[in-house]
């Protein structure tokens, strides 16, 4: 956990230094960079989960092979970050060197707890819309997560859309 704050505190950083060059005098807050817009959906074993809209976003940037997402909603805390991001198609987090993610719902944590290949979260990025030097994400998802006793869930009908910062 303590690694993906840092990696948090370091895309926010390098995502900062970028817009605060840009010469656009209409750029965001640096506060509006930890907030986002947009929505996500899904079923975790056919009970619909949705976030706030003003704490959704899935973005990176044209200088970091990163993406990552936020989520935050009533009982719901969601993060993923996809390693080796390029562009649209299909990304499988299913081992630390393809991504990782967090998935808590209502106090209790899910994420690829095996790296057998029974565990994964599918990720196919449908959309790219740049602004201010982000690129805003939206896309699809589904797959099997677990819980720290092993008890797996399934992922289903996964949405989310990055509308803005």
């Amino acid at each position: 956990m303590g690694k993906i704050c840092l990696l948090i505190v370091v895309m926010l950083g390098v995502l900062t230094c970028a817009i605060s060059q840009t010469a656009n005098i209409s750029k965001p807050s640096t506060q509006s960079l930890t907030k986002g817009k947009g929505t996500l959906s899904f079923k975790m074993n056919g009970q619909l989960y949705k976030t706030d809209s003003t704490e959704t976003k899935c973005w990176t940037s044209s200088n970091v092979s990163l993406a990552m997402l936020w989520a935050k909603g009533t009982n719901i805390s969601i993060s993923w970050q996809i390693q080796h991001f390029n562009d649209m198609g299909a990304y499988r987090v299913d081992n630390d060197s393809n991504g990782k993610l967090n998935f808590t719902l209502r106090g209790k944590t899910y994420w690829v707890r095996d790296v057998d290949g029974t565990n994964y979260l599918n990720i196919r990025i449908t959309g790219v819309k740049e602004k201010y030097n982000v690129k805003l994400l939206s896309g699809t998802f589904e797959g099997v997560l677990a819980d720290k006793d092993g008890n797996k869930v399934r992922i289903t009908e996964g949405v989310f859309v990055t509308s803005d910062i």
